[in-house]
């Protein structure tokens, strides 16, 4: 394949979630990133849209709620309705996540957490 024009400091998908681990969030707050290695769909979005205590299989937790959009189709696509719960404490680990498609919904939820050892 030729190469692909991309952007400084790229991150894919599965990258982003972790960046979004490592950084400040503000409830109300709206941030904009250009980093997403496919040029065309960014900026990437992320609105803090609150805060709240919620309940999934892996237990009760104090969470940070996300709605990241990205120039594209698809679960995080502009006009979707994706939200993200990450912990809110020091791991940021991801809770839950919720998304409304075309053919139903999606949602994900923690099951089960392991400390790891440092």
């Amino acid at each position: 394949k030729p190469e692909q024009p991309t952007v400084p400091e790229p991150l894919d998908d599965g990258s982003f979630f972790f960046f979004l681990r490592t950084i400040p969030l503000e409830v109300g707050q709206t941030y904009s990133f250009n980093r997403y290695f496919k040029p065309d769909r960014n900026p990437v979005t992320v609105t803090v849209v609150r805060k709240e205590r919620i309940k999934v299989p892996a237990g009760t937790f104090d969470a940070i709620v996300l709605h990241p959009t990205v120039k594209a189709k698809g679960v995080f696509g502009e006009g979707g309705q994706a939200e993200l719960w990450l912990a809110d404490d020091s791991s940021r680990v991801m809770l839950q996540m919720k998304s409304k498609l075309k053919i139903g919904s999606l949602n994900l939820y923690l099951k089960k957490i392991t400390p790891g050892t440092r």
